[in-house]
């Protein structure tokens, strides 16, 4: 919608193409104390370190060697020991480049709980490939989120510092969407204690879509023609333009409820003050002073000619009755 010279409006019923996610909104609380699978059955509610395969390929880490804890994936062999140890993250469909929707299902597993020197840490993970089988990754990690738990300035993200992260060639089952920000907002994800142990997730948006065809026209009060879309999108393409007339009683009407300029109107001045509605039926303007003043004339006019009338009439009479 551009341009301020007033055109013939032309409707563009073309597909609107995809738009291909790269950034979802994350915003909620991760629990103090998780309660997961592991940690109802008496164990201990943190991930086990020896389930995390190294981003090498390598065998299984072993925590008692030293090695890193959730360096890249879960196997798919792993899984029932990870889901033991996981709270639920949500779920959110993306769009990659071609429209495909893509479900990504999250998972948050607490790795590391606060001894003075190291923070509280949680990982977070996603569902990568659901038919992965053995030593095949199937929980794919996407980074480290660490919270302060001090007297004061508990439950506030340290980790990422600008509360986003980042991940790197994002595919779901083959269906590949490419790389996407996981956007925290400012103090927006934190980790207070929660009664039920779960995550709380209050804010989960997304910025792709799929293509969409043209599904209805509507005409805003600002007086643009707005465009729905089979994907659940809108456009404007058009505004229309409200005009004034110095003689507006002096419109010619025609056909379709339209009025035509005359001479007597005047052309149209641009920039009246109103607003248009749609899909309702135009309230009475008729000047009601203006028309009850000629009502008033055309009546005495009326009355006149009606006295003209009658005078004539009696005038002949008179002439009958002296030729009689």
């Amino acid at each position: 919608m551009s341009g301020s010279v007033p055109q013939i409006i032309t409707i563009d019923n073309s597909v609107i193409p995809a738009v291909t996610t790269d950034r979802i909104r994350y915003e909620g609380n991760l629990p103090t104390t998780p309660q997961t699978s592991n940690q109802l059955g008496g164990g201990d509610e943190l991930l086990d370190a020896t389930l995390t395969k190294a981003s090498t390929g390598a065998a299984p880490d072993a925590a008692a060697a030293g090695q890193t804890v959730g360096v890249d994936a879960i196997n798919a062999a792993d899984e029932v020991a990870f889901l033991n140890t996981y709270i639920a993250g949500e779920a959110i469909t993306v769009y990659n480049s071609s429209g495909t929707p893509v479900n990504v299902q999250m998972r948050w597993a607490k790795t590391f709980e606060d001894n003075g020197t190291q923070p509280d840490t949680w990982s977070l993970y996603y569902l990568s490939d659901s038919a992965a089988t053995g030593a095949n990754p199937k929980w794919t990690k996407v980074s480290d989120a660490q919270f302060d738990s001090s007297a004061g300035n508990g439950g506030q993200m340290l980790v990422p510092a600008n509360d986003a992260m980042t991940i790197t060639g994002l595919a779901v089952d083959g269906e590949v969407v490419g790389d996407m920000t996981l956007d925290f907002g400012t103090g927006a994800l934190t980790q207070f204690s929660d009664s039920n142990g779960s995550a709380k997730i209050s804010k989960l948006t997304q910025n792709g879509y799929p293509s969409g065809d043209l599904a209805g026209i509507s005409i805003s009060e600002a007086g643009r023609l707005v465009a729905s879309y089979s994907n659940g999108r809108t456009r404007e393409l058009h505004e229309i333009s409200l005009v004034s007339f110095s003689g507006e009683a002096w419109l010619e009407r025609v056909d379709g409820g339209a009025f035509e300029v005359t001479p007597e109107s005047g052309e149209p001045i641009a920039g009246a003050q109103g607003r248009i509605v749609g899909k309702r039926l135009e309230s009475s303007n008729t000047d009601i002073a203006d028309e009850f003043s000629k009502l008033i004339v055309t009546q005495q006019a009326y009355s006149a000619n009606t006295r003209i009338v009658s005078s004539g009439d009696q005038m002949l009479q008179e002439a009958i009755n002296m030729i009689r």
